[in-house]
Formats: structure tokens, C-alpha cells, sequence
């Protein structure tokens, strides 16, 4: 027979179910003032708490105000939670957030992890030891999968820091969290010494081929140089541009002349260019850059050296 609802558990209902609309409303209603990759993979990685939280919370009001039993409960709260997530995701279509099918799995997944580690922890579940073990480990591992990205960029961050004043090369672990291809294509290939990774790039065709490089490490005031190592094989020269932003850069409408441009051509072989700081400071023509607040740059290329490549060796500052 059906179990009555427990008496005076009204309250832990209400405050359960409280809770569950305002998360709902944090993830209709927030947006995050930062910029960059560690805040936009953070913002898509809180779908996983809020709605782990969410389905406890629906759990609670279900056993509070229901005559369920513990799997029925179960069952319920894993259709609502699941219905929640796609009803909150059409929600944002007309919202200040954007919906996506990637931010309604991550809603799936946390709902779906802390239903496992309820059915794993909690005695009314009536499961073996090593049952409730299998259902503890399927929890962790949702999580684990749900949080990946989040972990992943932020070793990323760590790595970037340590090796500091490299800004960038392919040693350095995780260093591609960094950068973005656009109309290119990237093979890692091995160094003619043999004495490190580099990359070998190949512009395809479409606007603006190159490599972006973004969230790099940001305080550039200490040092005196840019230095970027490049190489091309064969006799014709290469014409390559160089841009560099700073963070007041992207929160404009970024016009050509409030960052740093340079256009030079590469030779056959190896080819070191070191560009003064003092120069990318006085870069904007309205204002100084700020070089201890630096977002990223861009090595690219035009529509008409579609089919060329060079070999990205090193970026560093000096």
C-alpha cells in the first residue's frame, strides 16, 4: 500500500520548491559581465549544479507532499526534472540567454547525477552494497563528464600561467584551449632540429585565414617585445598580418584603428620578428592600449593566399 505523505513536512516542500524556481530563474535571468573562455565554459558548466540542486529539490517536495514510494518518487522527479530542462532551454529562445541543445544535456546530466547518488546513498532505496556502489560510481562519473570541459580549461589556465613569458607553442600542455583556426587548417609536426612541436598552418579559402590566439596571458606591462617565430618553405615570399587587442578593444565596436596591426612578408626559412611594446601601446589612435590587460591576437592572412602555409615555432615575450 501506497505510503502517506509524512505530516508536518509542508515547509521543507515549499522551501524545496522555492529554491528549484528561483535556480530556474538564476539560469533565465543571469548574465555573466565577464568575458572570455574560463567564464563562458563556466557559465555553460552551472547548468550541471543548478539542475543536480533542481531535481533534489523536486525529489524532497515529491516525498514530502506525495503518496510515492521511494521509486515512484524516483521515476516522477526524473520525467519533471527532464521536462524542466527543455521547457527552461524553449524558454531562452525569446530571452537574454541564449537556448541550445548543449546547455539542455547539461541540464540532463546534472539531474541525472544526483538521482543516481540519492538511489545509492539513501536507505529507502533497499539496494545491495555493491548495487549502491554501481549507482555511486554512475553519479560520479555523470559529474565527472558534466564538469570535463570546466576542469580541462582551467589546467589550461594553470598552464598558460607557468610557462610565462612563452605565450605560446605547442610544448606547452594544453596549450590549443587557446587558439582558434579560422579558414585553416592545423597539422603539429616536429621541428626541423628536432628540438620542439611547431605547428604547420595551411590558409584555406574564405575571409581572413589564419590562427586566433585569445585569452592569452593578459599582462604584457613588464616586458619589452613581442616575439613571433615563423617559417615558410619554398621562394615565395608570404604576406602575413598581425593584430593585437587589448580587453577595452572587444567591448566596442573594435575598429581597425583601436588595436595594433602589422603587415609583413616572410622570406624562405625561419624568420624572427620583434615587435617593441612601446608600439603596441600607442596603437589606437584615440587612447593607449592596455598592455596589462591584453586579450589576444590574430596571425592571418588574405582570401588570395589560399593554398599557402607556414610553421608557427614560437610566441613569446622579451
Amino acid at each position: 500500500m501506497p505510503a502517506s505523505p509524512r505530516p508536518g513536512k509542508n515547509w521543507i516542500a515549499a522551501l524545496s520548491l522555492t529554491i528549484c524556481a528561483m535556480l530556474l530563474a538564476l539560469i533565465h535571468l543571469y548574465r555573466p559581465q565577464g568575458t572570455g573562455l574560463w567564464m563562458e565554459t563556466f557559465t555553460n558548466s552551472v547548468h550541471v549544479p543548478v539542475f543536480a540542486l533542481i531535481a533534489l529539490g523536486l525529489f524532497v517536495a515529491l516525498r514530502s507532499l506525495t503518496k510515492l514510494r521511494f521509486w515512484g518518487c524516483v521515476a516522477v522527479t526524473t520525467a519533471l526534472a527532464l521536462l524542466l530542462a527543455a521547457l527552461s532551454e524553449v524558454a531562452q529562445i525569446s530571452g537574454p540567454r541564449d537556448a541550445s541543445l548543449e546547455d539542455m544535456i547539461a541540464d540532463w546530466l546534472g539531474s541525472i547525477s544526483m538521482l543516481t547518488l540519492i538511489i545509492a546513498f539513501s536507505r529507502r532505496s533497499k539496494l545491495e552494497r555493491q548495487a549502491r556502489a554501481f549507482w555511486a560510481i554512475a553519479g560520479i562519473i555523470v559529474i565527472s563528464m558534466a564538469l570535463k570541459p570546466l576542469i580541462l580549461v582551467s589546467v589550461a589556465y594553470v598552464e598558460r600561467n607557468r610557462h610565462v613569458p612563452v605565450l605560446f607553442n605547442f610544448e606547452v600542455p594544453l596549450s590549443q584551449t587557446f587558439l582558434r583556426l579560422q579558414n585553416s587548417t592545423l597539422e603539429i609536426i616536429d621541428h626541423p632540429s628536432g628540438r620542439q612541436k611547431i605547428g604547420e598552418v595551411t590558409f584555406e579559402s574564405g575571409p581572413w585565414p589564419g590562427l586566433i590566439f585569445h585569452d592569452m596571458w593578459p599582462n604584457w606591462s613588464d616586458y619589452s617585445f613581442l616575439v613571433i617565430e615563423l617559417a615558410i618553405d619554398g621562394s615565395q615570399p608570404l604576406e602575413i598580418h598581425i593584430r593585437v587587442h587589448d580587453w577595452i578593444h572587444t567591448l566596442g565596436s573594435q575598429p581597425y584603428n583601436d588595436r595594433f596591426n602589422l603587415s609583413y612578408t616572410l622570406q624562405n626559412g625561419s624568420q624572427i620578428t620583434r615587435i617593441p611594446l612601446d608600439e603596441i601601446r600607442a596603437a589606437p589612435s584615440n587612447r593607449e592600449m592596455d598592455l596589462s590587460r591584453i586579450h589576444g591576437m590574430v596571425v592571418f592572412a588574405t582570401r588570395a593566399e589560399a593554398g599557402r602555409s607556414f610553421e608557427l615555432v614560437e610566441i613569446r615575450l622579451e
